[in-house]
C-alpha cells in the first residue's frame, strides 16, 4: 500500500538556504535536501485502487499559482518538542489550496482533516531534546526569511519510511493556472 501526500517542492536555492539553519540543536535528527516541501494534506496509507482516484481529483483542483517566502522558525510539541520548522509567509494562498485539496479528497471518501492547517517546512525530527535549548535555536533563528519563490504546481508524493530519512518519490504533478495578468500604472 503507498503512503502518500499532497505537497510543494522546495527549490534547490531555498533549500540551500535552509541547510544553513540545521545547527545547534542537541538530539535533532536534521532532514535532508530532498526531504524539504510544504505539507498541504497527509493522506497516508491507501490502497492501489485508490491511487487513480486521488491523481483525478487532484487534476481538478483549480487554484492561481502564487510568491511565497518562508519567515521565521518554530517548533511543535511546547513542552516536549518534537521537531523545528520554518514558517511560510503566504497571505492564506496554501491555506486555500491546502482546503481545495483537502475538498477533493472528501469527495472520493476520505475523512476531513482534522488538524488546523500550518504550513511549514520541517526543519528537523527531534527526541529527547531539551526545550530550553530548542527555545535558544529559535531564538537564534527568529528572524529567518528567505527569498520569495514562485510556486506553479504541487504534487502527489509517495513516502517510503526507513531507517534514516524517508525517501519521496513524484508520483505525479498538478499545475496551478498562471497568475493573472496586472497592469500597472
Amino acid at each position: 500500500m503507498p503512503r502518500l501526500f499532497v505537497g510543494i517542492a522546495i527549490p534547490d536555492n531555498i533549500a540551500e538556504t535552509l541547510l544553513r539553519l540545521q545547527s545547534g540543536v542537541r538530539g535533532a535528527r536534521w532532514r535532508p535536501k530532498e526531504n524539504f516541501h510544504i505539507t498541504l494534506r497527509f493522506i497516508g496509507d491507501v490502497q492501489d485502487i485508490l491511487v487513480t482516484d486521488i491523481d483525478h481529483a487532484l487534476s481538478d483542483i483549480e487554484h492561481a499559482a502564487c510568491d511565497i517566502r518562508l519567515k521565521s522558525t518554530g517548533e511543535f510539541g511546547h513542552k516536549k518538542p518534537r521537531a523545528i520548522w520554518t514558517g511560510v509567509e503566504d497571505e492564506g494562498t496554501l491555506s486555500r489550496l491546502a482546503r481545495k485539496t483537502d475538498t477533493a479528497l472528501q469527495r472520493i471518501g476520505f475523512e476531513p482533516e482534522g488538524r488546523k492547517y500550518v504550513p511549514h517546512v520541517t526543519l528537523a525530527y527531534l527526541k529527547h531534546t531539551r526545550t530550553d535549548h530548542v527555545q535558544t535555536y529559535l531564538q537564534s533563528t527568529a528572524h529567518f526569511q528567505s527569498d520569495a519563490f514562485h510556486i506553479d504546481h504541487f504534487v502527489l508524493y509517495e513516502s517510503h519510511l526507513g531507517n534514516h530519512a524517508s525517501h519521496y518519490v513524484t508520483r505525479a504533478e498538478y499545475p496551478l493556472m498562471p497568475q493573472p495578468w496586472v497592469e500597472e500604472r
